[in-house]
């Protein structure tokens, strides 16, 4: 039987041994995570970002690990987030995060409270990995009608997150994915680093709509491999103005994400995606 343990040691080996310049796709791979860091992050030498691209990239096959053995991996919440999340068992709302950390293993976290999981995901990504997630959760003992996976392109998306939320499902998101309704995005440009992007709000816009709270986690991992998540509850109840809303509480997380890369580009799984992503990660004026 395989063992996380046994196989997180042999991942770090291996990534701390890569070399970009012995395989193409890994050189293409390392030239656009470095092209968009450091648009955002100018002051970074070479091997600074040869160092931050090898623990990207450990950290992304590390994420993939966590969703093969969610029990192995030792969690944490930051001082008052546990308590905001044991709120979610008596009413719902929308979660919006981020690729950071191990961003896969925080729909198990909240099954594992018995928290009702409306996972908002591309047709793409629910064709690769709706198996791998109810195998992982089957193999937790989570039942199977614990998580639902509504597609973000398809254009009822907005009715079908409304009619989870109203069964008591909370919905959560990706805030950097590139993908939304089929109806026009609703974008944001805002300073990140030394560089803007224009960004979705849609998740905390429709939380103003449905009259849910709208709840930002962000995850860390930390040098020994442990996972730690902290939540704001940024929204809740009604919104008089719920586009002025959904853009502030929106630039409030971006801005906490802004923090925690400035010091870990590594933790973010999207450099590899940004230039996609984004209709706009140029250098501030």
């Amino acid at each position: 039987m395989e063992n996380h343990a046994y196989l997180k040691e042999a991942l770090v080996a291996k990534i701390n041994n890569l070399d970009t310049a012995t395989a193409p796709m890994l050189h293409q791979r390392y030239m656009r995570f470095a092209s968009n860091v450091r648009v955002a992050l100018p002051h970074l030498t070479d091997e600074q970002l040869q160092e931050q691209f090898k623990h990207a990239v450990l950290n992304r096959q590390l994420s993939f690990l966590d969703e093969r053995f969610p029990l192995d991996v030792p969690c944490s919440w930051k001082a008052g987030s546990k308590a905001a999340m044991a709120g979610l068992c008596q009413r719902p709302a929308i979660v919006g995060t981020f690729h950071t950390g191990s961003y896969r293993l925080l729909v198990h976290e909240l099954v594992r409270q018995q928290v009702p999981v409306a996972l908002l995901v591309s047709h793409s990504v629910r064709q690769k990995q709706e198996g791998s997630y109810r195998d992982a959760l089957a193999g937790a003992g989570y039942p199977a009608d614990a998580l639902t996976l509504i597609e973000a392109e398809h254009p009822a998306a907005g009715i079908q997150l409304i009619r989870a939320l109203r069964h008591g499902r909370s919905v959560v998101g990706y805030l950097d994915d590139n993908l939304g309704s089929g109806m026009q995005p609703i974008l944001l440009p805002i300073p990140f680093l030394a560089a803007h992007i224009s960004v979705r709000i849609g998740l905390a816009w429709l939380a103003g709509r449905a009259a849910v709270p709208f709840i930002g986690i962000l995850c860390r991992r930390t040098r020994r491999g442990a996972v730690e998540w902290q939540s704001h509850n940024l929204t809740g109840g009604v919104a008089a103005h719920p586009r002025a809303r959904a853009e502030k509480a929106t630039a409030q997380l971006y801005n906490g994400l802004a923090k925690m890369v400035a010091d870990e580009p590594w933790q973010w799984d999207n450099w590899f995606y940004v230039h996609e992503n984004y209709c706009d990660f140029s250098r501030n004026k």
